[in-house]
């Protein structure tokens, strides 16, 4: 099984204590674990499994860290890039963290549907919108198009605006904020 963790923030006033309503965060946790399941459907098909574990809590803020575990098959080694860890690193990273993710994509469209999408290559489409080029890998682009991948995003942000909560931040290993994700 290869591994990757991140965390995730919820930000705001109402967090300040460290305490957070269980009937607002489990929702969003739980469609954690799905916006995971539906991406990993996506791109690996039955081929690989996940599991979406949480680690701890920390004062402050609301703060879970999370572990993703993902059990493939030999050959989907090659296709998510080679070693056992980066299969589980690619799908976190393409999901939310990293520069171009599944979260900074639906941001910066805003709820726009690109004019355009160009193949590059074979893993990689150029999106046009509103006069910008973006170009990202057509794994992205698979996830932004599938409805249960979408649909787990809604569900994940949902706290945001409620009881206080007025963010929630994806970070990295090291703690690092990669992406917020704020009340429009």
């Amino acid at each position: 099984m290869t591994t990757a963790k991140f965390t995730i923030a919820f930000t705001g006033p109402g967090t300040v204590d460290g305490v957070m309503d269980v009937r607002e965060l489990a929702p969003s946790l739980l469609a954690i674990g799905t916006l995971f399941d539906a991406a990993n459907s996506t791109l690996n098909g039955e081929a690989a499994n996940v599991r979406v574990n949480v680690r701890a809590t920390k004062q402050a803020c609301f703060e879970v860290d999370l572990e993703l575990g993902q059990t493939i098959v030999q050959q989907l080694l090659k296709v998510m890039g080679g070693d056992a860890i980066s299969g589980a690193l690619n799908l976190v990273e393409l999901v939310a963290l990293g520069g171009k993710s599944l979260l900074w994509l639906i941001k910066k469209l805003r709820g726009k549907k690109p004019e355009k999408v160009e193949k590059i290559d074979a893993e990689t489409v150029r999106l046009s919108i509103g006069g910008e080029q973006i170009e990202i890998p057509l794994k992205l682009l698979r996830l932004f198009q599938d409805i249960s991948v979408r649909d787990a995003v809604e569900k994940v942000v949902e706290p945001i605006g409620k009881s206080g909560v007025d963010a929630i931040e994806f970070r990295n290993s090291k703690r690092e904020t990669e992406i917020r994700i704020v009340e429009a």
